[in-house]
């Protein structure tokens, strides 16, 4: 029996470019490519093209703009032309989310404890009795 299985991707992130909605290929279907910012990291940023290839798709990604958050669920492709690999990424659902990921993690983090209050003091007792030798 032999399964077919396709790589498949969700990513979410912020639009930072949408690019103008054409018309490609013999079967002149319509095509847009999105930019999408997937990470919050702002020294490490994780810009990703995804294509959304087809009319329905692709006319929903058009009506997306810089600075909005989406989530887009994608189909991961790969091939090998002349020695080089090349991966497309291709939209098949993409949704506007509501609140931004930094947000989310933001609220989610735990507080500081009890402890971790005790163990940023250690540099300040570090200057305390006899030499500046730690207490223990």
């Amino acid at each position: 029996m032999d399964i077919k299985r396709q790589a498949t991707a969700r990513i979410c992130g912020q639009v930072i470019n949408v690019g103008p909605r054409a018309i490609v290929g013999k079967a002149a279907k319509h095509k847009c490519e999105l930019v999408i910012e997937a990470s919050s990291n702002a020294q490490y940023p994780c810009p990703v093209k995804v294509e959304a290839y087809g009319d329905e798709i692709s006319e929903q990604a058009s009506g997306y703009a810089a600075g909005d958050w989406i989530e887009v669920e994608a189909h991961l492709r790969g091939r090998e032309y002349q020695g080089k690999h090349y991966v497309s990424v291709s939209a098949w659902k993409i949704h506007a989310v509501d609140i931004a990921p930094a947000k989310v993690e933001s609220e989610a983090r735990p507080q500081a404890t009890e402890r971790t209050a005790k163990a940023d003091n250690i540099d300040d007792m570090a200057g305390e009795g006899d030499g500046g030798e730690m207490p223990f």
